[in-house]
């Protein structure tokens, strides 16, 4: 969005806004201008805003130098903002404003005609005016869809307007005003981005470093390092009773081998301690050892 004091200007194409690049003031702050994108074939729409309230506000709008609609923001009108989606033929229809090829030639043979001093521009004059009472629709000169221009003075622009199907639209009431002053002028300039970028105007989109997958060469993205499952929570198969994952088959078996392992040691170390005592109690007395032998400790 451009702005000077309390009005701004904004161009959309496809329901958002364009991006504005290398916007310059005027030394009096009066006018701004601006560089933005066009695509062959797409529609665009011209948007403008007000925010005091104080006074009238009248937008011409003029793209490749050509007239195409007038609109008014009036000072006691809740909605601040005037539209351009077309050039008006009655106050009931208009041609939307669409970008096109240039139709260039090497016939020298056109040299002479004029070159078009403001072609790749869209202009938006806003002015402080008084309404002075209701008027009648004056049409635009529409331009000509098949004008070819020779080739040195197409100005580093390979498009430019053309002017859509007629349609119908809200009526817009017509009214006659008195200019007071100028207030500020809008320039949108619209060159392919390709050559914007070219010129160092628009930046180029950085792609993302990577290795290259076997089937194109854009590199994916990162993905998040996951958690490790638990065997709790190990994906099952169909029959929803044998978890895919081998490693966590394998771990569940070797629980239960050691779970086997540890229950037999347990029933061995009873087994063998109930075999010692009995042995201790029953065991007789060795032979050489009698009642009447007497044993000399001193």
């Amino acid at each position: 969005m451009l702005q000077l004091g309390n009005v701004s200007a904004w161009v959309y194409i496809d329901g958002k806004e364009v991006p504005q690049y290398a916007a310059e003031r005027s030394t009096d702050g009066k006018q701004i201008t601006c560089w933005i994108p066009s695509e062959v074939g797409k529609g665009f729409v011209v948007i403008f805003a007000e925010s005091s309230r104080s006074t009238s506000i009248k937008g011409k709008l003029m793209v490749d130098g050509v007239p195409c609609a007038a609109r008014i923001i009036r000072q006691e009108s809740h909605k601040r903002t005037g539209d351009f989606s077309g050039m008006d033929t009655s106050p009931a229809t208009q041609r939307p404003l669409i970008f096109s090829q240039l139709q260039l030639t090497d016939d020298d043979a056109l040299l002479d005609i004029p070159a078009m001093p403001e072609l790749g521009d869209i202009k938006l004059e806003c002015s402080e005016v008084q309404i002075e009472g209701h008027s009648t629709f004056r049409q635009c000169v529409v331009p000509d869809p098949h004008q070819t221009i020779h080739e040195r003075s197409k100005k580093g622009s390979t498009h430019c307007l053309r002017l859509g199907d007629e349609r119908q639209v809200r009526e817009i009431p017509w009214v006659k005003t008195t200019w007071i002053r100028d207030i500020c002028t809008f320039t949108f300039k619209y060159r392919p981005l390709e050559i914007l970028q070219a010129n160092g105007i628009a930046p180029i989109e950085k792609k993302h470093e990577g290795h290259p997958s076997s089937n194109n060469t854009t590199a994916s993205p990162i993905p998040k390092k996951r958690k490790r499952p638990s065997l709790a929570h190990v994906p099952m198969n169909s029959a929803g009773d044998t978890p895919i994952d081998e490693f966590a088959e394998r771990i569940r078996k070797l629980e239960n081998e050691l779970n086997d392992l540890k229950q037999a040691y347990e029933r061995s170390h009873k087994k063998v301690k109930t075999e010692v005592k009995s042995e201790i109690k029953l065991e007789p007395l060795n032979s050489h050892w009698q009642s009447s032998d007497i044993i000399d400790l001193t």
